[in-house]
């Protein structure tokens, strides 16, 4: 019977084949069972439901999730891993910058690979499973969140299920606060909480994604989002084209299907591009028209104000009086829809559409995005870049896009809390490095 994940996860695991994963570290599920039949597991279990491995790989297992600390300070004057776990914390991770430095719990998103074992009942500072190495990217899902990660440090050979201080902190609430005791001034961690997410967290990693030792520490947060997102969605891709051939669908489910898998063909395509365009979903909207010989030179990123259905069915609608379109729409959850080609001209931001590629972001007024969604937005935009030659100065908010002849609000506060080109441009350096 194929693993069953938490309800509260189903709508984040849309696609993912797991009718197709097979039972895979048999010897360590039975290790992290046994122990917790212990005195010692019954306090820390592993809650191991399932160690699974997908046909394209991916290697996936659901337990628990304890804080690991280990790691540098996240800022000088902060503490360390030892300091903020003083039981069994180190100020050291497994997995170094091309610097030699260490992560950080407290600012990168990093999981532990629990360690295999040798037939003496010692560690053999390896992972648990041959598929798996020290910067690997992962994805983390705890309920109805989701978060990218890095494979950082090794842990237990007897135990499965730890996750970085800044990973816990994106599932709280409703995960416990990572953290016994805060700081006053600015509420970072002085002291980890010697608890942990009980069960049902989900971990996707996926083999041979690392970076081959050229991580830095302002790099490592951008990239390692923008490639475990692209490799969960194709994933989740994999899973809905097997459905054609599986199973006999209705005429439209197959069309939609095939339709995604032309556009993710058609991306990929004769390109020299080294980033990889996510895969999308493409619904057409009948609002486009020729760019009559301009080149795409800016990109003009939106906020919806309106969920992602009512979003597509407007850019769709071919009676709405607006006639309004966008070439790409990114949802909450990192899903992407493309709805006008990138060679024709959009209807996003009047004045300025026959040269730029126009991206809506879902969310109100007051959101910023959410992880999947801002992961989502970076490998598109990477993506971009690079396909048009665009300079990452020319990536404006709508109401600061060069010859736009009407004032907005867009894209409000979904790249930080000032509505101005300064803070998109940040958010842009932030994310999107050269």
């Amino acid at each position: 019977m194929a693993f069953q994940p938490p309800a509260a996860s189903k709508p984040l695991l849309d696609g993912i084949p797991f009718d197709e994963a097979t039972d895979t570290a048999a010897k360590a599920k039975a290790r992290y069972d046994a122990f917790d039949k212990t005195t010692a597991g019954k306090s820390d279990p592993s809650k191991c439901k399932a160690i699974l491995k997908f046909p394209d790989g991916t290697i996936f297992w659901s337990s628990k999730m304890a804080v690991d600390a280990d790691g540098a300070p996240s800022k000088p004057g902060r503490p360390n891993g030892k300091e903020l776990d003083p039981g069994s914390g180190d100020d050291e991770t497994s997995l170094t910058f091309s610097n030699g430095d260490f992560l950080s719990s407290e600012a990168h998103h990093y999981i532990v690979l629990a360690q295999s074992w040798k037939t003496n009942g010692e560690s053999t500072g390896e992972p648990f499973h041959p598929d798996l190495s020290l910067g690997d990217v992962a994805i983390v899902i705890f309920k109805d969140k989701i978060t990218a990660a890095i494979c950082g440090d090794l842990g237990p050979n007897r135990k499965i299920g730890e996750g970085s201080i800044r990973i816990h902190e994106d599932f709280h609430p409703p995960a416990p606060d990572p953290c016994k005791k805060r700081d006053a001034t600015d509420n970072h961690c002085l002291r980890i909480l010697n608890a942990s997410i009980e069960e049902d967290v989900l971990y996707f990693v996926f083999p041979n994604s690392g970076f081959g030792g050229s991580l830095t520490s302002g790099t490592i947060e951008s990239l390692v989002k923008e490639r475990a997102f692209a490799r969960f969605n194709q994933l989740k891709g994999l899973g809905e084209l097997s459905g054609i051939v599986a199973a006999p669908l209705a005429n439209g489910v197959v069309a939609a299907k095939l339709g995604k898998l032309v556009a993710m063909l058609e991306n990929d395509h004769g390109s020299n591009n080294p980033h990889l365009k996510p895969p999308v979903e493409f619904i057409e909207s009948p609002h486009h028209s020729s760019r009559n010989g301009a080149a795409i030179t800016m990109i003009v990123v939106h906020c919806t104000e309106i969920p992602l259905k009512e979003t597509v069915a407007l850019f769709a609608n071919p009676n709405s009086k607006k006639q309004v379109s966008a070439h790409y729409v990114i949802g909450r959850e990192g899903e992407i829809i493309q709805m006008v080609k990138d060679s024709e001209r959009a209807n996003h931001c009047k004045g300025a559409n026959s040269n730029s590629i126009g991206i809506e972001h879902v969310g109100t007024d007051t959101d910023t995005m959410t992880s999947a969604q801002q992961a989502s937005s970076v490998a598109l935009i990477r993506w971009l870049l690079e396909q048009y030659d665009v300079p990452r100065k020319r990536i404006f908010g709508h109401d600061f896009a060069p010859g736009r002849q009407t004032e907005t609000s867009c894209p409000d506060k979904l790249f930080g809390p000032v509505h101005s080109q300064k803070q998109v441009q940040s958010w842009v350096e932030e994310n999107i490095p050269v």
